[in-house]
């Protein structure tokens, strides 16, 4: 079972501020704060290696999320913890 009851601590760590504010922009839709909150030197790889699909920059990973993003209308983040 999930617990969706998760509520982040008065003083949240920079990572975990950084992991909510990325899940924030996803269920926002919000290309340009996703792609704020990542580094210049950003790289994306989807796996398995095995299908072949090139690393992308920042700017590729910009251009994927703007095809993909659309796709996923309904879908939400959320952060919680697995029960037993």
């Amino acid at each position: 079972m999930v617990s969706t009851s998760f509520i982040p601590p008065p003083s949240p760590s920079p990572n975990l501020r950084a992991a909510l504010a990325y899940r924030d922009a996803l269920n926002e839709m919000d290309h340009v704060k996703m792609l704020d909150l990542l580094d210049d030197n950003f790289q994306h790889q989807r796996l398995p290696k095995s299908l072949g699909m090139p690393i992308q920059n920042k700017e590729q990973y910009g251009k994927y999320l703007t095809d993909v993003t659309p796709l996923f209308k309904t879908f939400r983040v959320s952060v919680g913890c697995q029960d037993g």
